[in-house]
């Protein structure tokens, strides 16, 4: 196990420049002595935010998230704004891969972005797609996204 967590260090140091917003040694979000969260997570859940779709306190791992995106370490995510989260998908509406979901089947803000900062692809999306083909990306759940032709990014 020890040789795990020194091979992170040691690849962490060589990868730094390709690292974006996110602390690129795991202690910024990550702590295993003092953690506050599931996932040995550094940052407290912020559980204040009321979920504008299910009109309760976010709560799971979008809580997680919003610890930092609340403004006071991240830019604030405006839970109006963006993609609704702490929610079970309709499969009637959209087809999501399971995958994308918890064990439970929420859809979180992880289900969109892979926040850990070997991720370089735009947004910490899980698909590498260019900010003006970010349609391609919302088709992989919303069929009705695509364009007539469009090729749909692989998860892979």
């Amino acid at each position: 196990m020890q040789k795990f967590f020194f091979l992170v260090m040691v690849l962490t140091l060589i990868l730094k420049p390709v690292f974006a917003q996110h602390d690129e040694n795991c202690s910024g979000c990550h702590n295993l002595h003092d953690a506050k969260a599931p996932f040995s997570m550094a940052i407290k859940p912020d559980t204040t935010i009321i979920n504008p779709y299910t009109k309760e306190k976010i709560s799971g791992q979008s809580a997680i998230c919003m610890g930092c995106h609340n403004g006071s370490a991240g830019p604030e995510i405006d839970m109006k704004k963006t993609h609704p989260v702490g929610m079970k998908p309709n499969p009637d509406k959209v087809k999501v891969d399971t995958t994308l979901l918890t064990k439970t089947g929420i859809f979180e803000c992880s289900s969109c972005h892979d926040f850990h900062p070997s991720n370089t692809k735009y947004k910490y999306l899980r698909v590498d797609v260019k900010p003006e083909n970010l349609g391609l990306f919302c088709a992989l759940c919303h069929a009705s996204k695509r364009q007539k032709n469009a090729p749909i990014p692989s998860l892979e």
